[in-house]
């Protein structure tokens, strides 16, 4: 979508920073391939000032960039180890982290809308087709993708009671009433 693509993999892979054990870090350019050896690079705040825009007509650069700090926010950024398998203790965590990579690529491509909501990907392959029917973990990898979808969506929600445009501040109390005073 959008330019971007993948090709298929009968293994799931995460990468980290500075050795195979240490924190996890997360692609952005997904199918820009990365073999052993290769150095990560990271960027700073302006790569995504000169983001072209045919690679997500979906949403902003700035969105993009919101959603990646809030994926983060919700999915995994602890370490990863090289003993982690489909079928040991190491599952759920890796469930985890491949949720996230997961919705970071469905917002760089642009599968995500400004509200964080999937769209059409035109026929295209979506992300979540990385993920097989077969896959060991992929109904906690879906647990994990829904939940962390799910905050993200909520994150920016306002409460019920607030109007999107108040002309008044509520204010809850702790005994559940609400107080209303007219805004400055």
């Amino acid at each position: 979508m959008n330019g971007w693509s993948s090709s298929s993999s009968n293994y799931t892979t995460v990468r980290a920073m500075g050795t195979f054990e240490s924190n996890i870090c997360y692609c952005i350019e997904p199918g820009v391939p990365l073999d052993i050896g290769d150095r990560l690079t990271d960027w700073d705040e302006n790569f995504w000032d000169n983001y072209p825009s045919s690679y997500n007509s979906t949403i902003t650069p700035d969105d993009i960039k919101l959603f990646i700090g809030r994926i983060m926010q919700y999915g995994y950024t602890g370490t990863i180890s090289t003993g982690w398998r489909s079928q040991n203790e190491g599952a759920d965590k890796l469930a985890h982290a491949v949720a996230t990579q997961l919705l970071i690529w469905e917002t760089v491509v642009g599968e995500r809308d400004a509200d964080f909501n999937k769209v059409s990907t035109g026929g295209y392959d979506a992300v979540l087709d990385q993920i097989s029917a077969d896959h060991p973990l992929r109904s906690q990898i879906m647990s994990y993708y829904n939940s962390i979808a799910a905050s993200v969506q909520a994150h920016s929600k306002l409460p019920a009671f607030l109007p999107e445009a108040p002309a008044e501040r509520r204010t809850s109390n702790w005994n559940g009433t609400v107080k209303n005073t007219p805004r400055p």
